[in-house]
């Protein structure tokens, strides 16, 4: 199908109807391309097999009197036997510590209490992904969670709890993770987490040794070989995660926006597609227009061919970020994190990450 492209308006098909954009008169026509789901074997977190911390692993290299090096097995055997001595360690690696926390999110509008009864006093009005820190303890009908150096309770009908690996220092780069590479449990690369078999994925950086880098994704805390990953070098950039409905933006390597967001339902026509994008048009106060509806938004930032980010002023808020995603393919993000993409001033040539 040919596109007329006019100088001061795109008309672009989707969903058998036409999405009329108004400006963005600069514009390179890109190929629309759906990717297929990836399909790896995931090891699952669960909040009753992880621990709440993970031991310090040691990576030591030591030459026999013959100059043959030993393996990670048998150093660790050697040591433990305290058979080496310091002068014979010709290195010594220590990997950062990192573990597992498990928070309570709100699924919506909801009540944080003193006590363990809805008659309780309310401490605080909750919006949806008010999130905290869990405590060992949990009730038939609420989560103990930490506020305020103390405890508090949300109903567990109202929320949700996760478990996510975290560091308690910042990482130092961001990288992506190429398609077909594996990520491991452990630095020897022998155990593996997961196979990126059908699609990219992005990583934070916290530490690098040699070949490895240890890394964190949205999922998962494991090591990589560096040869599987490519540097992001761009100074701001957005990724878009389809499968946790969730949208991150990094500048200056920090994390400065993290939101929940609606990307498009999973039909070969309305699929936000994955891949890699840069941001051609950036426009302000203007409509979206197509076959039943016509709606104004406050931004637009066009990433590809009638796909882009933008708010979303007649759905209610607390609505966006809930699974299924029922887009028309555009990235749906709340109305107060586009007035701060706004003031950031997200423009032309920003890269878009959309990942499974």
């Amino acid at each position: 199908m040919k596109l007329k492209i006019y100088k001061r308006l795109v008309n672009i098909l989707i969903l058998g109807g036409i999405v009329t954009i108004n400006g963005c008169s600069e514009y390179e026509t890109i190929k629309r391309v759906h990717d297929q789901e990836p399909t790896e074997e995931e090891i699952k977190v669960s909040e009753l097999t992880i621990p709440y911390s993970v031991p310090t692993i040691i990576e030591t290299e030591k030459r026999s009197s013959d100059n043959t090096t030993l393996s990670v097995n048998e150093l660790t055997t050697t040591i433990s036997e305290n058979t080496v001595s310091e002068n014979n360690v010709e290195e010594t690696f220590e990997w950062d510590k990192y573990k597992y926390v498990v928070y309570v999110k709100a699924l919506k509008e909801t009540k944080l209490y003193n006590g363990m009864k809805e008659d309780s006093e309310v401490i605080k009005t909750l919006e949806k992904n008010d999130t905290f820190i869990k405590t060992d303890y949990y009730y038939d009908n609420f989560y103990e969670v930490e506020y305020n150096d103390s405890v508090a309770y949300i109903p567990r009908s109202d929320s949700k709890v996760l478990v996510r690996p975290t560091f308690e220092h910042n990482f130092t780069k961001v990288v992506k993770i190429n398609k077909g590479a594996t990520l491991y449990i452990d630095p020897t690369l022998k155990t593996k987490y997961t196979t990126y078999s059908d699609n990219f994925e992005i990583a934070e950086v916290y530490q690098e040794h040699d070949d490895i880098y240890l890394v964190k994704t949205i999922d998962y805390v494991g090591y990589i070989n560096k040869s599987d990953t490519e540097d992001i070098t761009e100074d701001m950039f957005i990724v878009v995660d389809k499968s946790s409905q969730n949208m991150v933006i990094y500048k200056d390597n920090e994390k400065i926006i993290d939101t929940p967001v609606t990307t498009g339902a999973p039909t070969p026509e309305t699929e936000t597609p994955i891949g890699e994008y840069e941001i051609w048009c950036a426009d302000r106060n203007r409509y979206l227009s197509g076959t039943g509806y016509k709606v104004f938004v406050q931004a637009f930032w066009g990433f590809l061919e009638g796909y882009g980010i933008h708010d979303a002023p007649w759905m209610p808020q607390e609505k966006i970020g809930e699974i299924p995603p029922e887009s028309h393919g555009c990235v749906r993000t709340p109305d107060n994190v586009v007035e701060e993409m706004i003031e950031m001033n997200v423009g032309k040539g920003t890269k878009v990450y959309v990942k499974y």
